[in-house]
């Protein structure tokens, strides 16, 4: 994308040096539109995520913790997809998008657990679900088929996985209230 970006200036440049040039295709620019687009599919999915969840939570409270730890999980999950070096593209986002339901669902059972004592209790089965679908995840990162890509999805989605796990258990009961 960048690379289409810094071309189309240079070609501007060009033209007001008197010479012309014409882009015959460029791919940046539809993979641009295609990573907005799934950009603001996510963000309405979050959105609509939020709206929907005072149906199936017994409390305002529970909805706002969740409400508040679901970006918070995108943004540090973004911030350690920036450390490893995993492009944002649209397959990356896919995968994210994709992760969000098991997100949802952990914070849902954290947030319904009465007090922090059940809270511990389902806490190991909530890191063993998490270990299952890396253990799926990780074999993904050697894999040459596919290319990158595939690559990019799996450590995305590990990474996602791993912070809401991390930001779940520690964020969640306090933001739901648990006694």
């Amino acid at each position: 994308i960048q690379l289409s970006r810094d071309l189309r200036r240079l070609c501007v440049g060009l033209s007001g040096k008197g010479l012309e040039s014409t882009i015959v295709q460029d791919s940046g620019k539809l993979m641009e539109d295609s990573v907005n687009n799934l950009v603001w599919a996510l963000l309405e999915g979050l959105l609509i995520v939020v709206l929907l969840l005072p149906f199936f939570l017994d409390s305002l409270r529970q909805v706002i913790g969740i409400a508040i730890a679901l970006p918070l999980v995108l943004l540090f999950s973004l911030a350690g997809r920036s450390l490893l070096r995993i492009p944002i593209d649209r397959f990356v986002l896919a995968g994210i998008a994709v992760g969000l339901g098991n997100i949802l669902d952990t914070f849902i059972i954290i947030a319904e657990q009465p007090d922090l004592r059940r809270f511990r209790q389902i806490l190991p089965a909530l890191v063993v679900s998490t270990l299952t679908i890396l253990t799926v995840l990780i074999p993904l990162w050697f894999i040459d088929i596919g290319g990158q890509g595939i690559q990019d999805i799996s450590r995305a989605m590990a990474l996602l996985l791993v912070v809401s796990l991390a930001l779940g258990a520690v964020f969640v009961p306090f933001l739901c209230g648990l006694p």
